[in-house]
C-alpha cells in the first residue's frame, strides 16, 4: 500500500493523521499476507503505539478481523521490543501493553482469538521468573490445539516449534524439525524468523 497523496490545502494536522494511520494499517496489512518477515520487530512497536490512537479513529478496528489482528500484532511488537531494550521503565511499560492486549483479545467472541491471546501468554510466561516453564508448555499444547480446530496451519507449526524449544529432548527437537519441515513445505525458508515474528519470547531454556 503505497503512501497515501494528501490534495492541496488539506490541513497539514489532518494530513499528518492520515499519514499515521496509513503507516498503522500498512503494518497490519503487510503482517496479514506475509509479505515481510521483519516488518513486525521490535521497531514496529514504537509505530504502533505512537499511532494506535488514530489508527482506532480511523474506524478500521470495527471491523473484527481487522481489530484482532492489530491487537494481535501490537502484542507481538510490544513482546518483541521488550527483549531488545535495556531501559527497565520501557520494558515495563511494553510489557503492560502485551498483558493489555492479551486481555483485549480474550474479550472476543472468536476462538481464535483466545488462541493468539495464549500465545501471547506463553512469550509473556517465559520473561516471568515466577511463571513454570511446564506450565508455558502446557498452554503452548493447549494452544497449539486450539489453532489446529481453526484450520490454522502456520500458527500451530509456530506453537510447536515453541513447544520443541521450552520441552528440549528427543520429543522437543522432534517438534522442531517436523515444525521447520511444515514450514519448508509451504515456502518459508527461515522457519526461526517466522516463529520469532508470531511467538517472540524466550522460550530457549
Amino acid at each position: 500500500m503505497g503512501e497515501l497523496r494528501l490534495s492541496e490545502g488539506l490541513d497539514e494536522a489532518v494530513g499528518g493523521r492520515i499519514r499515521g494511520v496509513a503507516r498503522a494499517a500498512r503494518v497490519v496489512l503487510a503482517d496479514q499476507h506475509r509479505v515481510d518477515v521483519d516488518v513486525v520487530l521490535p521497531v514496529e512497536a514504537d509505530v504502533l503505539e505512537r499511532h494506535w490512537p488514530a489508527l482506532r479513529r480511523s474506524l478500521l478496528l470495527r471491523v473484527q478481523r481487522i481489530r484482532i489482528e492489530a491487537l494481535f500484532i501490537r502484542g507481538r511488537s510490544a513482546m518483541a521490543a521488550s527483549m531488545m531494550t535495556s531501559d527497565d521503565h520501557h520494558r515495563g511499560a511494553l510489557l503492560a501493553v502485551a498483558r493489555k492486549t492479551i486481555r483485549q483479545l480474550r474479550r472476543h467472541d472468536a476462538p481464535h482469538a483466545t488462541a493468539m491471546a495464549d500465545l501471547l501468554a506463553t512469550g509473556l510466561g517465559t520473561v516471568n521468573p515466577n511463571v513454570a516453564r511446564n506450565d508455558v508448555a502446557m498452554l503452548l499444547e493447549n494452544t497449539a490445539l486450539a489453532f489446529a480446530q481453526e484450520e490454522m496451519a502456520l500458527h500451530v507449526a509456530v506453537a510447536r516449534r515453541r513447544l520443541g524449544e521450552i520441552s528440549g529432548g528427543a520429543r522437543g527437537s522432534a517438534l522442531v524439525s517436523g515444525a521447520d519441515a511444515w514450514m519448508n513445505a509451504h515456502g518459508i525458508q527461515n522457519p526461526e524468523r517466522m516463529t520469532l515474528m508470531l511467538a517472540p519470547g524466550q522460550y530457549r531454556p
